[in-house]
């Protein structure tokens, strides 16, 4: 029996909404830009959000979100800063891979604006969401050394080149490509996701990997993301020296 609250979506262009109801968490803990569950989606007025069991909600919520740029004390204001731009980003990268929907990265169902319906009506806190489809796998990040075979792990390799190269000749660039972000859908499907950190070609905020500044590269760390080479990237969570780690 589901016991979770209800929410309340209102698309961001439209009087129409949806409402659902919260069936697991996924990803859903403070100190993060966003709280990741499965829901219920009970009723939908919205034609691209289709009545189902397997959506995925992503809350953009002030009231949780972190950011290491962030003191733990700044202000609301500023949390709502982080937490619609990571939202925006995401919302804008969806929509600018729509032809790769449903196979390298997940159906998108649309950006809300979402009202806890459990909440204090007379609340200014508002958080915003979007939906996806539920890609019913694991991040590349979970499996241990040697539990892929190897043909597995050259055909993962494969796939996660061949993604990359299709997201960024649909104009967009993913700031983020670790394994986690990958997930793998019963060794058949890798699937892209978290696009918290992109960037749209061509945008007013992107920037190029090739931006010099007095000879020396602006923030090497990031520009390395973008070049596209993955694993390697998890071995910053792990404190590993990142010039030992592209040797």
């Amino acid at each position: 029996m589901v016991t979770e609250p209800r929410s309340h979506f209102m698309p961001q262009n439209g009087n129409t909404s949806v409402m659902v109801r919260i069936r697991k968490h996924l990803r859903a803990r403070s100190s993060r830009h966003s709280q990741i569950v499965l829901v219920d989606v009970e009723k939908s007025s919205v034609a691209s959000c289709p009545i189902s069991n397997q959506v995925v909600a992503k809350f953009f919520d002030p009231l949780f979100v972190s950011d290491d740029e962030l003191p733990r004390d700044a202000p609301v204001e500023y949390k709502q800063l982080v937490a619609f731009r990571c939202y925006e980003n995401e919302a804008a990268a969806y929509s600018s891979l729509s032809s790769l929907q449903g196979t390298v990265v997940p159906i998108f169902y649309g950006n809300y604006v979402c009202h806890f319906l459990h909440r204090p009506t007379e609340s200014d806190q508002i958080a915003k969401v979007i939906l996806m489809e539920h890609i019913d796998g694991w991040p590349l990040s979970w499996y241990s050394p040697g539990e892929l075979t190897e043909s597995q792990a050259q055909w993962i390799m494969r796939q996660m080149e061949d993604i990359v190269r299709q997201v960024h000749s649909q104009g967009v660039i993913h700031r983020d490509l670790v394994l986690r972000n990958f997930l793998l859908a019963n060794l058949r499907r890798l699937v892209l996701v978290d696009f918290e950190d992109s960037e749209i070609l061509n945008g007013e905020n992107q920037f190029s990997p090739e931006a010099l500044k007095e000879g020396d590269f602006i923030g090497l760390r990031c520009e390395f993301k973008d070049i596209g080479w993955l694993p390697i990237c998890d071995s910053y969570e792990d404190g590993v020296d990142e010039d030992s780690a592209w040797r």
